[in-house]
């Protein structure tokens, strides 16, 4: 499971929105994910990915989070697609 380390509530200004959660199928495991802002990434590096999910440790992934499936920038030249259920958006 992999939360935001931060509330909506409570956020500074490079962090973003906590837009909502999922599950990932294979494992089951949690996520949320939140807007992507231009402090981590800048705006006109791989602009096709609007999100970033928190992925432990305080880590995060650039991702393109949808209803049932995310691609997500897992490496400059690697891309993941999971499929999703469960998803529940704030």
């Amino acid at each position: 499971m992999a939360f935001a380390p931060y509330i909506n509530a409570h956020r500074r200004a490079d962090q973003g929105e906590v837009l909502g959660c999922f599950r990932e199928k294979d494992h089951g495991l949690t996520f949320e994910y939140a807007k992507r802002t231009d402090a981590l990434f800048p705006d006109d590096f791989r602009p096709e990915f609007p999100h970033v999910v928190f992925v432990g440790h305080g880590e995060v992934r650039l991702a393109n989070v949808k209803k049932t499936v995310l691609t997500m920038l897992v490496d400059e030249d690697w891309i993941d697609k999971w499929h999703i259920r469960s998803h529940r958006e704030y």
